[in-house]
């Protein structure tokens, strides 16, 4: 049984299927990589060079690995980021078969931008929020992604509360926003389901270091998917591994997997947690 991750692939450093096989096997699990596109270098720091994988290449690469695997056996989709608006239709589909005859949860990262704006184009931007969105058991958006799929600016609690629920309403099971900056605080984590919602905060860390955000998606879906913990101790179980991961990493252009990964998995922090709904 393994997990199949839809995600971008660079030859250097970690990001991306990098940073998601890496976690995920160092755990003990197996990890079909699917790339979306193939880097030299992660874009954002640097030149890089590079290409998108065709829909094609996608659709071939998928129906080899149905030929050749039961999906049946997959323990879960996770998908990050993505080449071309063309890709989203036919990763869909792939959702969708592997959902069709079993319950295997899709937990989808939605890679449109950051605080700095949006870095991937709009209409590939609109055709995840359409398309990807409304499949998932799991969304993990930054503030800034938050916003763009929800439409709804946020400056408060109470709007963190109705921008959630406003995923929710378009057929997300839970909402983790990984970073929100309201009401001159950090809000570390929120998140949101059926149940409630929570806000924890955790020490802030100032850092550049790439990878960190594929790195918590990789563990939040370990623990809540393979483990079977509850959305809340899945949340603060990723978050105590990339915090310590980012603190020790010493905002290097990378995050420091290699060196930080296993000595992080028994880190101890104060998180502050509260039900707010």
């Amino acid at each position: 049984m393994a997990v199949l991750s839809i995600s971008s692939f660079v030859s250097r450093g970690y990001v991306g299927n990098r940073t998601i096989s890496f976690a995920l096997e160092s755990l003990g699990e197996e990890v079909i990589a699917l790339p979306t596109v193939i880097f030299s270098n992660h874009p954002g720091n640097s030149s890089y060079s590079g290409f998108s994988i065709g829909v094609s290449d996608i659709a071939a690469f998928f129906e080899e690995f149905k030929r050749t695997n039961d999906i049946n056996n997959l323990k879960l989709v996770l998908s990050g980021y993505l080449g071309s608006v063309n890709q989203v239709e036919i990763i869909k589909n792939i959702i969708c078969d592997i959902k069709k005859n079993t319950k295997k949860l899709y937990i989808c990262d939605p890679i449109i931008g950051n605080e700095k704006g949006m870095f991937v184009k709009k209409p590939l931007a609109d055709s995840i929020k359409k398309n990807l969105v409304p499949l998932a058991d799991l969304v993990t958006p930054n503030q800034f992604e938050l916003e763009f799929l929800s439409g709804k600016k946020i400056v408060s609690i109470n709007d963190l509360i109705s921008a959630t629920a406003i995923i929710r309403e378009m057929g997300a099971k839970a909402i983790v926003v990984t970073s929100s900056y309201i009401e001159n605080q950090i809000v570390t984590i929120f998140c949101a389901n059926k149940d409630g919602s929570w806000l924890l905060k955790l020490p802030f860390l100032s850092s550049n270091s790439n990878g960190a955000g594929d790195l918590f998606s990789a563990l939040l879906s370990y623990n809540f998917c393979i483990r079977n913990l509850s959305l809340i101790d899945s949340v603060k179980r990723a978050s105590i591994v990339c915090w310590s991961i980012i603190k020790n990493s010493n905002n290097i252009e990378y995050i420091d997997l290699i060196k930080y990964l296993n000595k992080s998995l028994d880190e101890k922090i104060d998180i502050y947690m509260e039900k707010i709904s």
